[in-house]
């Protein structure tokens, strides 16, 4: 039972949303990144879905609306020349909310362990 009612109130962060923010670990990357990166845990076909979840996720628990904390992740379009015309890839990276969610589910875990 958890003692602090704040902590209670935790997003709970299912365990794609803590590979991502594991696998991203401050860094930015492409969606396709994060999937090679993952180990095989995470799939190309719902990598998108799940980023775009992620990024709404702060909106519901923190009320923010700054692109820097409104989610567990934030992104932006890459610049680069290399890329064909109107096609704009994007680059994800966790946001302080994201990471700080995660360490308060490992503090949880060990916790309860």
């Amino acid at each position: 039972m958890i003692k602090d009612r704040r902590l209670a109130a935790y997003p709970y962060l299912s365990e794609a949303e803590r590979v991502v923010l594991s696998v991203l670990d401050g860094q930015a990357m492409r969606g396709l990144d994060i999937v090679r990166n993952s180990g095989g845990l995470l799939r190309r076909g719902s990598i998108y879905l799940l980023l775009d979840r992620m990024s709404e996720r702060g909106q519901r628990y923190f009320g923010c609306s700054s692109e820097d904390t409104s989610g567990l992740v934030w992104s932006w379009e890459e610049e680069t020349d290399n890329v064909i015309p109107g096609f704009h890839r994007r680059v994800y990276q966790g946001t302080s909310a994201g990471y700080y969610w995660l360490s308060r589910y490992w503090q949880e875990k060990r916790l309860h362990a």
